[in-house]
C-alpha cells in the first residue's frame, strides 16, 4: 500500500532532524577533538615566547591569577551545566548551538593561560633548585615559580585534557540515545568522570591562584599541617612507648614502635625529649594556625632569596626528622656492645638547635613585619616577637635540660 503525501512528509522531516543531529554532533566532536589536539597530552607545550619586558610579564602574571584562572573555573561551571545529560536530552539542539558558540571563548582563554604561563616559566629546567641570590626578583622568585611550574604545565593540562575527553565521550553517549541499562550506565559513568575532573581541575585553579598571589609568609607554611601531623603522632608514640598502659590521645593508631616499648636509659632519654616535641609543635601550630595567617599580609614578598624561603618551608620536615632520628639513636643507645652514643646525640642536638635558631631570625626579620599590626590597643608584630622570644627562651630550657639528662645516664653507664 503506497503510503501517504502526510505519511512521506514526516518521514523526511525525522530523517532530516536525524541528519541535522548527526550533523551537529559530528560539528561537537570534531570542536572538542581540536581542542584536545591544541591542549591534550600529545600537544607541543613549550610555545615559542618571545622576549617581553618586566612590566608585561608582570602584567601577564597578575591578569592570571586576577582574571584567566578564575573564568576557566566559571567556564567550566558552564560546560558543565551545559553537558548535564536531562537537560541536554530535552533540548539537544539548542545546547548543542550553546556549547557551539562557548567553545571558541574557552579555547581562547585557554591559550592566554598557556602564553601567560609559558611567559612567567619559560624553562623547567631553570625550577630544579632555588636560587640564593633572587631576593628582589619578588613574585618572580625560583620558590614561587617552581610551584607554579608544576601546577600550570602538568597538573592543570592534565585535568583539563580530561574534562575535555570526558565531555567528548559524554557527547557521543548523548548521541547515542541508548535507552537500554547498559546504556544508562555508561552515560552516568561518563558524566562521573566529567564531574569529577572539573572539580579536580578547580582544585588546581584555587591552588594556583593562591600561590600567585599569596604572600610568602602564606607560602612557606602552606605545606607544614602534614609534617605537623607527624610531630604530633610521633609524640603520642613517645608517651606511649614511656608508658603503655597509661592514657594517651594518640593510642587509636598504636604506632609500630610501640610493639617494642623502650627501656631504660632510653626511656630517660625519651621523656626528657618530649618537652622538645611538644614546644616544636606549638611552634609550627602558632605560626600555621594563629593570627599570622588568619589576616591578609601587608605585602606580597619579602628580601629573602628562594633558598631561605624553601629552608623554612621545609623546616617541619627536617625538625620530624631530626626527632624521629634522635628516637631511634635512644632505641639503640641501651645495647651492651655499643658505647654510649653521647657525640651523635649532642650533633643531632646542635643541628636540631640550628634549625629552630636560623628559622626564628628570618620570622622576625621578613615575616612578622608582614602582619597587618594594629593601631588601636596592642601591636600584633609585637605579640609574636615577644612570643616566639619567650617560645626560645623555654626552646633552650628544654635543651639544657635534655643535655643535663644525657651525661647523668651516661655517668650512670661507666
Amino acid at each position: 500500500m503506497p503510503s501517504s503525501p502526510l505519511g512521506g512528509a514526516l518521514s523526511k522531516q525525522r530523517k532530516d532532524k536525524r541528519r541535522g543531529e548527526e550533523e551537529e554532533e559530528d560539528l561537537l566532536l570534531q570542536e572538542f577533538s581540536k581542542l584536545l589536539r591544541i591542549f591534550g597530552p600529545r600537544a607541543e607545550r613549550q610555545l615559542p615566547i618571545n622576549q617581553v619586558t618586566p612590566e608585561k610579564a608582570l602584567s601577564r602574571f597578575n591578569r592570571l591569577h586576577s582574571e584567566y584562572l578564575p573564568l576557566l573555573g566559571h567556564q567550566l561551571t558552564i560546560l558543565a551545566d551545559l553537558l548535564e545529560p536531562s537537560g541536554y536530552l530535552r533540548e539537544p539542539d539548542s545546547k548543542s548551538k550553546l556549547i557551539l558558540e562557548f567553545l571558541p571563548a574557552l579555547s581562547k582563554n585557554l591559550c592566554r593561560i598557556q602564553l601567560a604561563t609559558y611567559t612567567i616559566c619559560p624553562e623547567l629546567a631553570q625550577f630544579g633548585t632555588y636560587q640564593n641570590d633572587d631576593q628582589y626578583l619578588k613574585v618572580f622568585k625560583s620558590f614561587r615559580l617552581h610551584y607554579l611550574n608544576r601546577k600550570l604545565k602538568s597538573d592543570l593540562p592534565h585535568h583539563i585534557n580530561q574534562v575535555l575527553s570526558w565531555s567528548h565521550q559524554l557527547i557521543r553517549k548523548l548521541h547515542a540515545k541508548s535507552d537500554t541499562h547498559w546504556g544508562r550506565l555508561c552515560l552516568s559513568g561518563a558524566r562521573k568522570s566529567l564531574i569529577d575532573s572539573i572539580s579536580s581541575s578547580t582544585k588546581a585553579i584555587d591552588l594556583s591562584i593562591s600561590w600567585l598571589n599569596g604572600s610568602e609568609l602564606e607560602l612557606v607554611t602552606h605545606g607544614w599541617q602534614p609534617n605537623m601531623d607527624s610531630i604530633g603522632e610521633l609524640l603520642g608514640d613517645v608517651l606511649i612507648s614511656i608508658n603503655p598502659t597509661g592514657p594517651s590521645p594518640e593510642k587509636k593508631r598504636r604506632p609500630k614502635s610501640v610493639r617494642n616499648p623502650m627501656v631504660s636509659p632510653d626511656i630517660e632519654l625519651a621523656r626528657s625529649l618530649t618537652p622538645l616535641i611538644k614546644l616544636s609543635r606549638l611552634f609550627f601550630q602558632k605560626l600555621k594556625r594563629g593570627e599570622v595567617n588568619r589576616k591578609r599580609p601587608t605585602s606580597t614578598c619579602t628580601e629573602m632569596s628562594s633558598q631561605q624561603l624553601d629552608q623554612l618551608a621545609r623546616l617541619p620536615e627536617q625538625v620530624g626528622w631530626d626527632l624521629k632520628e634522635s628516637i631511634e639513636i635512644f632505641r639503640t643507645a641501651h645495647w651492651p656492645s655499643r658505647a654510649f652514643p653521647s657525640t651523635i646525640i649532642a650533633k643531632k642536638l646542635e643541628q636540631f638547635k640550628n634549625r629552630f635558631a636560623s628559622a626564628l631570625l628570618l620570622f622576625d626579620l621578613y615575616l612578622i613585619p608582614l602582619i597587618p599590626d594594629n593601631t588601636d590597643e596592642y601591636s600584633t608584630q609585637d605579640y609574636y616577637r615577644k612570643w616566639l622570644a619567650t617560645w626560645f627562651t623555654q626552646f633552650n630550657l628544654a635543651i639544657q635540660n635534655f643535655s643535663k639528662d644525657m651525661k647523668s645516664i651516661e655517668i650512670n653507664r661507666l
